[in-house]
């Protein structure tokens, strides 16, 4: 996924004045806002990355360590979080920071196969490597974001000693093959009937005709799934 994301998002900057800190820059917050909503009305993590950069370029310099530390004493960004056109809520602006924050630290093919709610649980764990871990394991195995955070909960009410000592468990081929298919298969959002219409001739043909047998494998596989199932009933 390409978002920019090469520059570092913690330098460390002097304790100069921020844009828009010690007084509203009513034009600032009136961008932001009008370049957020239009960011945000799609909800995938493409959109969060986006208003996280926003935000931490224009209002804090570059620096998400500026956000962390200086956002209560910065006259704008507190003017953003109330601004009544705003379509998110401050509480999802700051998991867009975090999320923002956080995409870099996680391999590539897996922070781009969660959905803005599984990053958003990941953000409450501070340890990176652990972090990298359960981001792992959420692709692996499929899980929603619900299994995310008990399986994160239960980790964090876990005994260190035990916790240790379960280590974890291999999974079976068969598991890892259906979770892989899975990530592979949400790229099919893309492949909308409007989408298809837009093509032209032979290249729709093309598509249309691709699009049939692989539903029609799919279908073959899971029929045969069904009869195994049945006769182990």
């Amino acid at each position: 996924m390409a978002t920019g994301l090469t520059k570092t998002t913690s330098r460390t900057t002097a304790l100069a004045l921020l844009p828009g800190q010690t007084a509203v820059d009513d034009a600032l917050v009136a961008a932001a806002v009008a370049e957020i909503n239009t960011a945000w009305a799609t909800g995938h993590l493409a959109a969060a990355l986006h208003v996280g950069d926003l935000i931490v370029e224009r209002f804090f310099d570059g620096s998400a360590q500026n956000a962390h530390s200086r956002s209560r004493t910065h006259a704008s960004f507190k003017a953003l979080e109330k601004h009544p056109g705003l379509r998110m809520k401050a509480t999802d602006l700051w998991y867009a920071i975090s999320i923002f924050e956080q995409y870099p630290s996680l391999e590539a093919a897996v922070a781009d196969a969660l959905s803005v709610g599984h990053h958003r649980q990941l953000v409450h764990v501070s340890d990176v490597e652990r972090r990298r871990e359960y981001a792992r394991q959420a692709v692996e195995n499929g899980l929603t974001v619900a299994e995310l955070r008990r399986a994160i909960q239960t980790a964090q009410n876990e005994a260190p000693a035990e916790r240790s000592r379960r280590g974890r468990r291999p999974l079976p081929e068969v598991v890892k093959s259906l979770s892989k298919v899975t990530v592979s298969f949400r790229s099919l959002r893309h492949l909308t009937p409007a989408a298809v219409a837009a093509l032209e001739g032979e290249q729709r043909i093309t598509v249309v005709n691709d699009a049939r047998e692989f539903a029609e494998q799919v279908a073959t596989w899971w029929a045969g799934i069904q009869v195994a199932e049945a006769n182990n009933a």
